[in-house]
Parts: C-alpha cells; structure tokens; sequence
C-alpha cells in the first residue's frame, strides 16, 4: 500500500511540475494572460510563425485531467492505508484485551484457590456466560452487590 501512495504522489508531483514549466512557457509567449485556468476552459492558439497558429491548450488541459485523476486516486489509497491501519490497531488491542482478560482469570482462580477440577472446568462457564451477555440475557442475572 505504501508503494502505491509513494508512485500516485510522484505521480501528483511531475504532472503538476509539467503544468507549471507548460505554464511559464507560455507566459513568456504571451504574458500574464496565459493562465492554467484560460487554458483550462478556452481554446489556446500559439502563432508558430508564417501566420499559423497551433492550439495549445490540449497537452495541458490532459495534464490537468492526469494530475486530477491521480489525485483522486491518491486520496482513495491513503483512505485504504488509513482504514488497514485502524483495523490492524483494533486487533491488536483486541489481542491484548484478551490476553489481559486470560491473566485476570488466572490470578482469580490462583486467589480462589479453586480445585483441579474447578480449573478445568472454568473456561466452558465462562465461555457460557460471554455468549449469555451478548445475546443480552446476561441481564437478568445483574446482582446488586449491595443486597448481598
């Protein structure tokens, strides 16, 4: 992913040091009147001497398009990049969480002092009770600590 947003912004890069050399070509041509924005939307006619003019607008306004549409594509990949980020940094956290949660059962059952069998036994109780709480009949089952 990391090639891909380093290639489209290089990419973003020449097309848009292309439309600025296009640019000043034309400006010493003809002026201050010879703008990225007059080329974009009107025609561009450069006399090529004799009393021919060639239209000149074309190669830049496809520049134009090129450094647009990478653009564009530029921002998709880095959304992309962003996204996997994310999603890699939740699972990790994710892993973490479990591994804390594996920590704090067996320090409760070495508190506890639970039996061999009690130990064995645990992970399907708790494995029971996890599904009980995400299907939201855990609910029911709430003590209040305080009436006990």
């Amino acid at each position: 992913m990391l090639r891909l947003i380093t290639q489209s912004r290089r990419r973003t890069e020449i097309y848009g040091a292309e439309i600025e050399r296009k640019v000043a070509e034309g400006k010493k041509i003809w002026g201050d009147e010879f703008t990225v924005e007059r080329i974009a939307i009107g025609d561009t006619m450069i006399p090529m001497g004799d009393g021919i003019a060639q239209k000149a607008g074309e190669y830049i306004r496809g520049l134009i398009q090129l450094e647009s549409d990478e653009r564009d594509r530029l921002a998709v990949f880095s959304s992309k990049a962003i996204a996997a980020g994310l999603a890699e940094r939740q699972i990790r956290l994710t892993e973490r969480h479990g591994q804390m949660l594996a920590m704090t059962m067996g320090a409760i059952m070495d508190d506890l002092g639970l039996t061999k069998e009690q130990r064995v036994a645990l992970p399907d109780v708790i494995r029971r009770e996890v599904a009980r709480m995400r299907s939201g009949d855990a609910l029911e089952r709430v003590v209040d600590v305080n009436t006990l």
